[in-house]
């Protein structure tokens, strides 16, 4: 009968047990087995690099996506092409008067997310909308206002930023610029356009351009800004989610439409609660409410 191991000579049982066994290839194998494990992680992390690195030679991620929820609707460019999309952002946003977006202008969190912009008097504009915390607290971004008129003129002045809840900000936080200039950019009414140059640093260089409001010519109404004033009272309430009563809502309306009379107007946002039969009842109102959600604006 053949044996593999001999029985040792002495009691020495342990330092003569490594003969039985074969160490190399089990190193070997176990060094193999290793490699194999780390060249199949590898593939993922090196597709995720070049992800990040290259772009996409698709023309489809050249084009403008829209995420919407209930609340808003948020569009996300291209770093290429936000630089220069004031003129297709405009016409778009032209398309449909009663629709109000969300445009978005820099790259992940994003520099700013134009809401709106009003003209606060013949001289001073304010420019409404959300922008990245991480950047106003590590960095330094400032903005830059420039009225192109119609008549080839253009006047421009520093951008004021103002921040009102800077306590409740996450990711984003509200950022309204004030854009004031010496003298009224339309006085000849001839109409024309803000633009809003958004900078992330102190350097001039890097920066995202944007339309922010136009006036058509002749739309400028300077009584407008001269007592007696079109409105006495703003009603700004809270958003509008789960299932209202319309017979509730047009009660509401009515006593606070007496109430604050009719040189007043109320402001409402729809996060959901706002069903047709709720907007059936708003509608009587004519120009004294205005509503958005997820774009959508009703306003005089």
């Amino acid at each position: 009968m053949r044996k593999d191991c001999q029985p040792p000579a002495s009691g020495a049982t342990v330092s003569k047990l490594p003969a039985c066994f074969e160490t190399k290839p089990l190193v070997a194998t176990l060094l193999a087995l290793t490699l194999v494990m780390l060249l199949w992680n590898l593939p993922p992390y090196y597709q995720n690099l070049l992800s990040t690195t290259t772009r996409p030679s698709c023309s489809a991620s050249e084009a403008t996506v829209s995420l919407s929820n209930t609340s808003s609707s948020f569009t996300r460019t291209s770093l290429s092409d936000q630089k220069y999309l004031s003129s297709s952002s405009s016409s778009s946003s032209n398309a449909d008067p009663n629709k109000r977006i969300f445009q978005a202008y820099g790259n992940a969190a994003a520099l700013f997310v134009q809401m709106g912009a009003y003209r606060g008097g013949p001289t001073t504009f304010a420019v409404v909308g959300l922008a990245s915390k991480p950047i106003h607290v590590f960095g330094r971004p400032w903005y830059k206002c420039e009225w192109i008129s119609n008549n080839g003129s253009s006047i421009r002045a520093k951008g004021y930023k103002m921040l009102p809840d800077w306590g409740y900000g996450r990711v984003y936080t509200v950022v309204v610029v004030n854009c004031s200039f010496p003298v009224n950019p339309n006085r000849d009414n001839a109409g024309g356009r803000l633009m809003l140059n958004a900078y992330y640093d102190e350097s001039q260089r890097k920066y995202e351009k944007l339309t922010a409001l136009e006036e058509l010519p002749g739309s400028y109404n300077e009584s407008k800004f001269h007592p007696p004033y079109q409105y006495e009272y703003l009603y700004c309430g809270s958003s509008l989610y789960g299932n209202l009563s319309a017979s509730r809502i047009r009660e509401w309306m009515a006593y606070h439409a007496w109430f604050f009379g009719p040189s007043s107007h109320f402001v409402f946002h729809d996060a959901g609660g706002v069903s047709p039969e709720v907007r059936a009842a708003l509608d009587p109102l004519g120009s004294c409410w205005e509503g958005y959600y997820s774009g959508y604006k009703r306003a005089s």
